[in-house]
């Protein structure tokens, strides 16, 4: 503080002057016992240094209160330097006054230093306005400590992740001990901070991998103003500032520069309806302490994961599913046998489905909560059906060059959005269409040269490091280049299984080059996944009507029940079984997608499960039926394709590994083309702005500012895959025996139809994707030690 001018210590509001306050300033002569005193401001952080001199023990807590609390009472942080001279008579016990004061009066506290004090040493305190709950509102002179909010962070332990319980029927004896267990679990997703919070039932933890706001204002859980909200908060919402300007800008309190804050606030303004503003990705929890619910909402697309389990009188939710474990370990935790018959069938887990019994994923756009009952309340804010229809409200005959013009300023916002970041951005590149789309349209927003990273091989026919050094020259990036060897890639795959919190068949692409992605000091990376979805990049877009009309004549010319009869003695061969999925009755875009993508047709699949794990014939269709989108009503079989890859393979795999796997490195990926505004515009455009014969996307490489270089223009789409069909031949053949074939695998599995898919893929008649699958769930299973 300048000389000569005085701490504020009164308040604004009655109701939050401490009852001792003009005892407080009669007794003590304040200026005679402040030896030094220096303020400044940093953002939205006051930095506070004190040098105390002579004011007595029983003194010190009272008189820091007062003082602090004027200086926080506009919602600014105080960071607390404290240092007391050589004859302060502050021991042990005093110690232990001046912490347990402090955290009656303020809601955070933070101290760096060891449980004891020493003379002519600085110790330092994080706090936050708002003095404990308002003593005129509770009628006591101080704030009992059972009713006080704790927030103890860490930041020497080891973009975010989230674990919480909110008990609704809470006694004080129902104390939770596993906390720390589950948010250990859980510091890949944020070494940057860790805090927990415990409150009447209600038990949060979060880490911390600072992108936005990275000083200590915005760590978490973090509590409004007034204390009646906590929030838990994975994710980034890119236009936060807008938010900010537009609706908050009249709370003086609120921390602008923190998007969680900004989340915070508009819940707080708008309720479950704030969703509908956010631009970004995201999966949070909000306790309400007044109204005593939970509230959980997951972003659009299911770019950030959200899992919970309702247990008796508590409900249990986490960004992975081994925190949520670890959480309750005393429970049973259980493998679903239907999960594992859709895993084989499909890959992946598919919302709301987990590989749990009883454990649930909350679907994209969609919002759960739990009342102080327990009773619970569930809705949909955003549906791609949704956004087709009120497009088809208020469509127009529209040109092809506005179509672009359109389409281009969309792809500009969503590129120009997932920048914001407080911290260095980089670019993921390949030798395709979509990385090399995104680095054009970073040069045309004047946001190059960026970091670029391509992953490649050193089998040829598999390297796209040529063609990505051919964009990033076109574009000015600076690109760097990483070369995954099949010795790498075994040496890196107990570490890969060690990291997936489900099984999935995919998903290793993410893990090598975010591991590459790390050694490069860059956190925050663009991706280009959402592309080949929206703009027609997969072979369905150009097999699903055919396959929609083979599907209309088997269905037509075979009675029902012929099929099974006549698969009965050939159920192993896959080729066979794929092709009759199509006569099977129902929507036919989702028979011609699961010939396109299941690994295995599902009749197939019965056969593979162990006797004991066998549904009835038909069952297992049904039940994965459910989990497909409907198609019929849709304009065309473009919009069909869109649709059905973006609600599957898209937000169940795609999305959930990229995250899983970018978190095991505290690596956050950003997907432009999931911006919501430009993935409903284009979804809605009719098929004819989309397609054009022996073009590759057509609408995005007219819409880019520059055209991207022709060789990559006329190549064909091959994706970002691996050489893993030669790596398990050459290399993984002794594993997979190990780990597929052993007899524990028996309760999963037939081992016998097992072994004859193994001896078929070594003699090139079934796929290794078939084989993957086997591998990868065995390997999951395996270093976790489930059971049924």
């Amino acid at each position: 503080m300048a000389s000569g001018i005085r701490p504020r210590l009164c308040l604004d509001s009655p109701q939050h002057r401490p009852s001792s306050l003009l005892a407080f300033q009669t007794r003590f002569s304040l200026w005679d016992r402040i030896r030094s005193c220096h303020r400044h401001h940093h953002g939205l952080q006051r930095l506070v240094h004190l040098h105390i001199r002579n004011i007595s023990r029983r003194g010190l807590p009272q008189f820091l209160v007062v003082w602090l609390s004027g200086l926080c009472r506009d919602g600014r942080r105080v960071q607390l330097s404290l240092r007391v001279g050589a004859t302060f008579p502050m021991g042990t016990n005093g110690c232990a006054s001046l912490r347990g004061y402090l955290a009656d009066h303020f809601v955070h506290w933070r101290d760096f230093r060891p449980p004891f004090w020493r003379a002519s040493q600085t110790h330092t305190f994080l706090l936050f306005h708002q003095l404990a709950h308002d003593e005129a509102a509770s009628g006591s002179a101080s704030a009992s400590r059972g009713c006080t909010d704790y927030l103890i962070r860490r930041n020497d332990i080891a973009v975010c992740g989230f674990v919480g319980s909110f008990r609704y029927h809470y006694t004080p004896d129902q104390a939770p001990e596993h906390l720390s267990a589950a948010l250990a679990s859980l510091l890949h997703r944020g070494p940057d901070g860790s805090g927990v919070f415990r409150k009447d039932g209600v038990e949060l933890g979060h880490t911390r991998l600072a992108v936005i706001d990275p000083n200590n204002s915005a760590q978490q859980p973090m509590i409004d103003s007034t204390g009646r909200y906590v929030i838990v908060f994975n994710g980034e919402i890119y236009n936060y500032r807008d938010l900010y300007k537009d609706y908050c800008s009249d709370d003086l309190a609120l921390n602008g520069r923190s998007d969680t804050a900004v989340l915070l606030a508009m819940y707080r303004r708008f309720g479950r309806a704030c969703l509908k503003y956010f631009d970004g990705m995201f999966a949070f929890g909000i306790v309400d302490f007044e109204k005593k619910t939970l509230f959980m909402a997951r972003d659009r697309f299911g770019e950030k994961p959200l899992y919970w389990r309702k247990l008796g009188c508590e409900v249990l939710f986490a960004s992975e599913l081994g925190a949520l474990k670890r959480l309750r370990p005393e429970e049973t935790w259980r493998v679903d046998p239907q999960s594992i018959a859709l895993f084989h069938l499909m890959g992946s887990m598919v919302p709301p489905k987990t590989i749990y019994t009883d454990v649930a994923a909350l679907e994209p756009g969609h919002w759960i909560e739990f009342g102080e009952t327990g009773q619970k309340s569930e809705g949909v804010y955003w549906t791609m059906d949704e956004r087709l229809e009120h497009f088809t409200r208020g469509s127009e005959v529209r040109s092809y060059s506005e179509v672009l013009e359109h389409t281009q300023f969309r792809l500009l916002q969503a590129v120009q959005s997932r920048m914001v970041s407080d911290i260095e951005v980089g670019l993921f590149l390949s030798g395709g269409f979509d990385s090399g789309a995104l680095l054009g349209l970073l040069e045309r927003s004047k946001l190059t040269p960026i970091q670029a990273l391509c992953l490649d091989f050193s089998e040829q026919h598999y390297s796209e490091y040529r063609l990505a050094q051919i964009t990033a020259e076109r574009f000015h990036g600076k690109l760097h280049r990483t070369v995954l060897s099949a010795d790498v890639f075994l040496r890196g795959l107990d570490e890969f299984f060690a990291s997936m919190d489900q099984p999935t068949n995919d998903g290793f692409n993410t893990f090598f080059i975010c591991r590459a992605a790390k050694e490069l000091g860059i956190k925050v990376w663009l991706s280009g996944v959402g592309g080949d979805e929206l703009f027609g990049g997969y072979q369905i877009f150009q097999r699903i009507t055919r396959l929609k009309q083979l599907a209309l004549a088997l269905q037509w010319a075979v009675p029902t029940g012929f099929v099974d009869k006549l698969l009965s003695n050939a159920r192993r061969r896959l080729r066979v079984a794929r092709a009759y999925q199509l006569a099977d009755g129902g929507d036919r875009a989702v028979r011609a997608y699961q010939v396109c993508r299941n690994p295995l047709p599902w009749r197939n699949v019965l056969v593979l499960l162990a006797p004991d794990l066998r549904n009835p014939v038909g069952a297992l269709l049904a039940q994965a039926d459910k989990l497909y989108p409907k198609t019929a009503h849709l304009d065309d079989d473009f919009q069909r394709a869109t649709v059905l890859e973006s609600a599957m393979y898209l937000r169940s795999l795609l999305l959930r590994d990229m995250d899983n796997f970018s978190m095991a490195h505290s690596i956050e990926l950003r997907a432009p083309y999931l911006d919501h505004r430009l993935f409903e515009y284009v979804l809605c455009l009719p098929r004819t702005f989309k397609v054009r014969r022996g073009a590759t996307k057509p609408l995005l490489a007219s819409a880019l500012p520059k055209p991207l270089p022709a060789e990559i223009q006329r190549q064909t789409k091959r994706g970002f895959t691996f050489p893993v069909q030669e790596w398990l031949k050459d290399h993984l053949t002794q594993t997979f025996e190990q780990y597929v074939l052993s007899k524990e695998n028996a309760i999963f599995w037939d081992l016998d139809v097992v072994s004859s898919i193994w001896r078929a893929y070594r003699n090139g008649t079934v796929g290794s994707e078939v084989v993957w699958n086997l591998y990868a769930f065995a390997r999951w299973m395996k270093g976790r030690h489930e059971s049924l």
